[in-house]
């Protein structure tokens, strides 16, 4: 089976500007480990974030995505992990 890629948001800083949608082919700008071709495949399987097209559905229009869609598709599953070391069970000589 593939290996799946490191995903990491990357913020836009208080103050910057926040665009209202990102096409396509610059997501994988912003989030690392997601290739444009990768947000293609879920579209077409019916999965991943929201998106929007502009212009001809049926001619390839442009694909966007709302930031606060992509947040909430990636940012979905968060895991808690710790810094302390998983215990070893002690081995009893036989």
């Amino acid at each position: 089976m593939a290996k799946q890629p490191e995903i990491r948001i990357l913020e836009i800083p208080e103050g910057e500007l926040r665009p209202m949608f990102i096409k396509a082919s610059h997501v994988p700008r912003l989030i690392i480990g997601v290739s444009k071709e990768h947000l293609a495949n879920m579209r077409s399987n019916g999965a991943g974030p929201k998106y929007h097209v502009a212009g001809d559905t049926g001619n390839g229009g442009a694909i966007y995505y709302r930031p606060e869609d992509l947040e909430k598709y990636f940012g979905a599953h968060p895991v808690q992990t710790t810094n302390e070391p998983i215990p070893v069970k002690e081995l009893k000589a036989v």
